[in-house]
């Protein structure tokens, strides 16, 4: 079975329950229909209709639990064939067994690392550099300058490296956006290269985060063993500057 979080486990059981009491109407509703003639011109179409409410209900429910898993544990999965088959009902294991076969024999957390990788690295697309604890990533972000010289971080793009920073940081396969999404530098806040003083970073063993406007992004840690750490779970590959310390 697909380890599900406490949390996450309440809420596939009210979603279960959610389905099973709308099938369970669906169902009266079918009872009480299945004597009509099909003739009929006023209730003959109320079958099918019924019939469409019940995949409708199935889907909806199978849906909500792949979007739970794609959102809380990077793990997508194709619903296809289980609204192929399982028009009339599925129960929530179809759906988490579907997802462990997805995994390939790794961990939640493996698979969710190698995915959060993937994104920042395919971001990215250069080499990063080490210098101590300071890795500095180049062209990460594109800012946009207005008339008054003052710069704007179009919303997502930093994403990805705060999706890295906070599973490598506390172990979480997503992050809380809340904080970040109050505090983005847009129109007409500080300049980019100023921003993060206002901003701190809520992410342990992270010391800081700047910008700049060529879209460099350098990340301070506590140490340069976390720094050497961090490139080495989700950066690609990684040069130390001449004379940088260890």
């Amino acid at each position: 079975m697909f380890p599900l979080t406490p949390g996450d486990i309440r809420l596939v059981e009210q979603l279960t329950r959610q389905k099973n009491e709308a099938l369970a109407f669906v169902g009266r509703c079918e009872a009480l229909m299945a004597d009509v003639p099909e003739d009929n011109p006023f209730l003959g179409a109320s079958p099918m209709s019924l019939r469409s409410g019940r995949e409708e209900v199935v889907n909806g429910f199978i849906n909500r639990i792949a979007r739970l898993l794609s959102e809380h544990y990077q793990c997508d999965i194709n619903t296809w064939d289980l609204l192929k088959d399982r028009p009339h009902d599925c129960d929530a294991e179809a759906v988490l067994t579907l997802a462990v076969q997805e995994l390939k024999g790794q961990s939640v957390a493996e698979a969710a690392r190698d995915k959060i990788r993937a994104v920042l690295v395919r971001c990215t697309g250069r080499q990063w550099t080490i210098q101590g604890r300071k890795v500095t990533i180049p062209r990460l972000l594109y800012f946009q300058e207005h008339f008054d010289h003052r710069y704007s971080l179009p919303t997502g793009q930093i994403d990805p490296l705060i999706n890295a920073l906070a599973c490598w940081s506390t172990g979480a396969l997503y992050a809380d956006w809340r904080l970040w999404s109050l505090s983005f530098p847009r129109f007409p806040y500080a300049p980019a290269a100023d921003w993060f003083r206002a901003y701190p970073t809520p992410l342990t063993a992270i010391e800081s985060l700047r910008y700049f406007k060529n879209g460099r992004v350098d990340v301070t840690f506590g140490t340069a063993e976390q720094a050497q750490d961090f490139v080495a779970q989700f950066g690609p590959a990684a040069e130390a500057r001449p004379g940088s310390k260890p």
